[in-house]
């Protein structure tokens, strides 16, 4: 299972993750000029996240959102 998260600023969210051990590969980083929208990060442990840009406006400081899936 690999959890895919959206975030409002995957820069922040990226170096947040980075200091919990996960990481992300020079292989995973997109070409010059390129969009950068999706961070693949993995751990030593063999854990996998997926980091994604959020729907403007789905995500706001402080809610929550949870949706299930039937």
């Amino acid at each position: 299972m690999i959890a895919i998260l959206p975030c409002n600023d995957l820069d922040a969210s990226e170096r947040f993750y980075n200091r919990l051990g996960f990481a992300r590969p020079d292989s995973e980083r997109p070409a010059p000029g390129e969009p950068d929208t999706h961070r693949m990060l993995s751990s030593a442990k063999g854990g996998y996240l997926h980091l994604t840009d959020a729907v403007e406006g789905w995500l706001t400081p402080g809610g929550a959102r949870i949706s299930a899936i039937t």
